[in-house]
């Protein structure tokens, strides 16, 4: 629990946590520029496709789907909200 509420204030940190002291992204994101994609753009996104793909062996439902598009709309807005401070 406490890892997910570190991810939604500092999710960059923690996917390089996740990636240098674990196997988490491991048979999840198999080509490394996923990995850089989602590290520099889709953060949450990332996190919680890989959440679900290690927690719940790759199945997906409504809810997931939901929570998905949630992070996918978090991470759209903290890159309009930091293109509008510069």
């Amino acid at each position: 629990m406490a890892l997910i509420i570190f991810g939604l204030f500092m999710p960059r940190t923690l996917i390089i946590f996740l990636y240098v002291f674990s196997e988490w992204f491991t048979g999840v994101l198999n080509e490394w520029y996923w990995l850089l994609f989602g590290f520099l753009f889709f953060p949450c996104t990332m996190l919680w496709y890989s959440a679900v793909m290690n927690w719940h062996g790759g199945v997906w439902d409504a809810t997931r789907t939901s929570v998905l598009a949630a992070a996918f709309i978090i991470d759209v807005v903290l890159i309009a909200r930091s293109s509008n401070t510069s």
